[in-house]
């Protein structure tokens, strides 16, 4: 006898192991029929989640086969690696296997590695030229970064007996014009060129 998932435990005179419980090699005495029950306990699994060259990780343990269990993502895992962004979970190293992404509910059926994938960061800078005038600036960011543009203060620029109106992508203004405040959506680096308005 066997039953999927589960470990046999004993023998019971009742279904639900209330009865009289007999162990194998248990010797009886034959008084008349005798109905025994298996007893059975869930085979418990882990999920565990490699780093995969990152750092971190966690095993979730306990599981019962058959259990509906929802895939972690990268922060409940605690995984990380500098340079580059977590994209999904694989049972391969190289990504190979079987892909599994955060959310996704699967049904435990045994043991479980999950390896983080990883792709490169991508860094892109947004560069501020005074455009005639002192200071700039210089930030790094990672594609797809929801990003303030930065004013006069916190750019550094600086022009005598001017003030800056906006910045734009060509020295003449006849690029694209960026006020300071404005989100933009990183998706390339970008060279933003401070327009002075003279105050005399």
């Amino acid at each position: 006898m066997s039953r999927t998932g589960f470990i046999f435990t004993s023998w019971n005179t009742s279904p639900d192991g209330t009865g009289t419980t007999y162990l194998p090699g248990n010797v009886i005495d034959i008084t008349g029929d005798l109905m025994l029950y298996a007893q059975w306990t869930p085979e418990l699994f882990s999920v565990i989640y490699d780093p995969n060259e990152g750092t971190g990780g966690r095993t979730d343990s306990d599981l019962a086969a058959g259990a509906s269990y929802t895939v972690l993502t990268a922060e409940e895992a605690d995984v990380s690696r500098t340079g580059f962004v977590f994209t999904s979970w694989n049972t391969a190293p190289d990504g190979s296997g079987t892909t599994y992404l955060p959310g996704e509910v699967i049904t435990i059926t045994g043991d479980l590695t999950l390896y983080a994938q990883w792709a490169m960061e991508v860094i892109y800078t947004v560069i501020y030229d005074a455009n005639g005038g002192t200071g700039g600036h210089t930030d790094d960011l990672a594609l797809g970064t929801v990003y303030t543009i930065l004013d006069e203060a916190q750019t550094g620029v600086f022009l005598p007996s001017s003030v800056l109106v906006s910045w734009n992508t060509s020295a003449d203004g006849s690029g694209t014009t960026y006020l300071p405040g404005e989100q933009i959506t990183i998706e390339r680096s970008l060279v933003l060129y401070a327009q002075w308005e003279s105050l005399v």
